[in-house]
């Protein structure tokens, strides 16, 4: 796990905040349509983040996001199913708790 929470950190360093809570955003949807959908064992998060991608992006993604693509897969193969669907959770709340800015007192 702390590699993949590496390869996150790495992933934010290479595609500056905007463009990474993007596409955490977007994989944090596809775990959670893996997560609902009927058929959990015969589709992998890696299908569900192609169909994330291609909702945002369009079917001519940017090498940045391709790079982000692999290096997210990267991560399905250190971790099993739960573990993986966990880090990218906790990873998407950090981003959007990283962004949040404090109210004025």
């Amino acid at each position: 796990m702390q590699a993949a929470s590496s390869q996150l950190e790495t992933l934010k360093d290479l595609m500056g905040s905007a463009a990474y809570s993007t596409f955490m955003q977007c994989a944090g949807r596809a775990v959670d349509r893996k997560e609902t959908a009927e058929s959990q064992l015969l589709t992998m998060h890696r299908d569900y983040l192609d169909r994330e991608l291609y909702k945002h992006y369009g079917r001519e993604l940017s090498e940045t996001i391709k790079v982000a693509w692999a290096m997210t897969f990267a991560i399905t193969l250190l971790l099993n199913d739960q573990e993986y669907a966990h880090t990218i959770k906790a990873a998407v709340q950090a981003d959007q708790d990283s962004t949040v800015s404090p109210s004025p007192a």
